[in-house]
């Protein structure tokens, strides 16, 4: 009977000892779940904090939304510049030339939430010669986070959407009835979407 009770003993010693955490040296890696921010969310399981939701969540399985304040700060203008840079690398002509290096050249933010006006640059191999590059300037016309209008500065004739005319402060002008710029203003695109022919004038 003693012998059963030393033996059974030995066995729960060696369960508890199993149970203890193991340290392997100051560099050992952190458990899944020990690494809880202030706010309570676990960065090793995807979550991070959104303030306009107020908990944590996963961006890939949830869109966070940005707070009135941060619209207007800083994490407006970085989120402009990743749906613009999403919105160029995405289209045709840019994956048609091999392009790279796109950047984000001027970015002036609207009045209205998620309304920008951005400057893209990118660069792709030129034509005439292979070893050098050239550079193609988009402008793009963003509301609500979303591209409404886009122009290739690029020796092209520059057509724009009324929308995108009005947003960047200018004026549509029907040029079929006579009517032109004002001698204050210039003509900075055509636009697209008329019968007749308009014109922007700034």
């Amino acid at each position: 009977m003693r012998r059963i009770f030393v033996v059974i003993s030995v066995m729960a010693l060696l369960l508890m000892a199993a149970c203890q955490p193991v340290e392997t040296g100051p560099g050992s890696e952190q458990l899944v779940g020990g690494d809880k921010d202030e706010h309570g969310c676990i960065a090793s399981a995807g979550y991070t904090w959104c303030e306009s939701k107020q908990k944590c969540l996963r961006t890939w399985e949830e869109e966070c939304l940005l707070t009135q304040e941060q619209v207007y700060g800083p994490e407006g203008q970085d989120k402009a510049i990743q749906v613009a840079k999403a919105y160029i690398e995405g289209t045709d002509e840019f994956k048609k030339r091999a392009a790279h290096d796109t950047q984000v050249v001027k970015a002036t933010q609207g009045s209205c939430q998620g309304c920008w006006l951005l400057d893209v640059d990118y660069y792709f191999a030129s034509k005439d010669d292979p070893e050098k590059l050239d550079k193609a300037t988009v402008q793009l016309t963003m509301e609500n986070w979303t591209v409404i209008d886009s122009r290739f500065m690029e020796g092209a004739v520059e057509m724009q959407t009324p929308k995108g005319c009005v947003l960047q402060g200018g004026r549509v002008v029907n040029t079929v009835t006579g009517q032109t710029c004002k001698d204050s203003e210039t003509k900075i695109a055509d636009i697209k979407g008329f019968q007749s022919p308009h014109i922007c004038c700034k």
